[in-house]
Formats: structure tokens, sequence, C-alpha cells
């Protein structure tokens, strides 16, 4: 089985609205609804998992009626962190899915998927048991270690910018958030993995697949809906 866990559960402090910039319109339709329905629509996924805060689920409960995602089975209530959402998420579906299931846990603030993206995570989890999506950085990037001077140049061809989805075997990522429970500085869920010293496969991604963390964000991709129409 193949399932999607989507991550809806923060509270947006960066977005500078009056509310959680999944919620966001576009055209009518929350920013949650196009991160569902990516994966409504591709094949290979059999069941949808939302994560979001207990004051979000009879919203999320209606939407999820009105809209006919069929996939989408459960509501799960997320942690204090991404990290604790995401090990909510994990923990429940521990309870119904098998430890060589596939799961795919997403950012709803990136609401544009490509199904070939889902397949390709699926195909490489599969066979790697982690893989993330990644996309090669176009600009030069530096580390510094004060905030006001480079300390550090990687080379620009063996930098890539991490995506999602993310995909795992159900039974490596539960046991990683188990083992890394303390953890507080992972900011995703290949982190957790590639701490536990595990090799995490890079899936090529898509430069639509924005995450929307401000205003001027949801301009973008709005353009970019329009266009897919």
């Amino acid at each position: 089985m193949n399932i999607a866990l989507i991550l809806a559960a923060g509270s947006s402090h960066r977005f500078n609205a009056d509310m959680p910039k999944q919620f966001y319109e576009i055209d009518g339709k929350p920013l949650i609804w196009y991160a569902i329905n990516s994966f409504q629509t591709a094949a290979s996924i059999d069941l949808i998992a939302v994560v979001c805060k207990e004051e979000h689920t009879a919203y999320l409960s209606k939407l999820i009626q009105d809209s006919g995602f069929s996939k989408a089975k459960h509501l799960i209530i997320g942690g204090e962190t991404r990290k604790g959402s995401s090990f909510n998420g994990v923990k429940f579906l521990k309870t119904i899915a098998a430890d060589d299931d596939i799961v795919l846990i997403h950012d709803a603030a990136r609401p544009l998927v490509s199904e070939s993206v889902i397949d390709a995570c699926i195909k490489m989890a599969k066979e790697h048991n982690a893989a993330t999506v990644a996309i090669p950085a176009d600009d030069t990037t530096s580390v510094s270690f004060d905030g006001q001077f480079i300390g550090f140049i990687p080379e620009r061809k063996n930098v890539y910018r991490i995506q999602t989805p993310q995909a795992f075997k159900l039974g490596m990522i539960y046991i990683a958030h188990h083992l890394l429970q303390d953890d507080v500085e992972a900011t995703d869920d290949a982190q957790l993995i590639f701490k536990t010293c595990m090799p995490v496969y890079l899936v090529r991604g898509d430069k639509k697949s924005i995450k929307v963390t401000s205003l001027e964000d949801v301009y973008y991709l709005q353009a970019l809906v329009h266009g897919s129409k």
C-alpha cells in the first residue's frame, strides 16, 4: 500500500496573513485542496491521511467530503512542531499499515506535486527504503557560521534543494522518529533517516513544486495554477 501523509498542522507565523497558509484560497480553493488533489489523482496512491490541528478537523472533513476525495480516510491531530506532527501521523499509520508499505510525507504548503514525481518517490523508496525529492541549486550557495561573513562555499554541483514528498518504508521512518524523539534540529523526515546513518535517495524534483512561505509565493503559485489550466 502507498500512503500519502499530508502535514497541515502548522501555524504559518511567517505567512503574514490572518489564516494558516494551508487554508489560503486560490480560485476559491484552499492550498490544502490542491495538495490533497495531487495525491487523489495519482493512480499509485491508495490512501491519504491529513495531519491537522483539532480545531480544523470539521473544516477539513467537510472539504474532503464536498470535494469527493475518496482516498482521504483519516484526519490525525498534529503535534507542537512539524516533527511532532509527522511522528503522530507515522504512529497512527503504524496501526493500520505494514512496515513495508510506503508512506509519502508531504507539506500541505507545497500544493503542486506531479504524478511522475509521486511515482518516482514510491519506486525509489521501494528500492532504497528512503527517498526525497530534490532539485539542483541554481545559485552559488555559502555557509556562514556567524551570519555576517562567508565561512564556506560548497561546489554548486554538489548542492541540492530538498523538497517534499519524502517517501519511506513505514517501519523505517517509524524507527527513525522513535530513536530521535529528542532531536530538535531536524527540519524534515529525510534528515532523521540520514542521522540514523541510512542512505536517502535523491529523486529529481520540479521547480513548480514551490513551498508557500509568504504572500509573494501565493502570487507565483496562482500564476502556475492558471498556467496549468
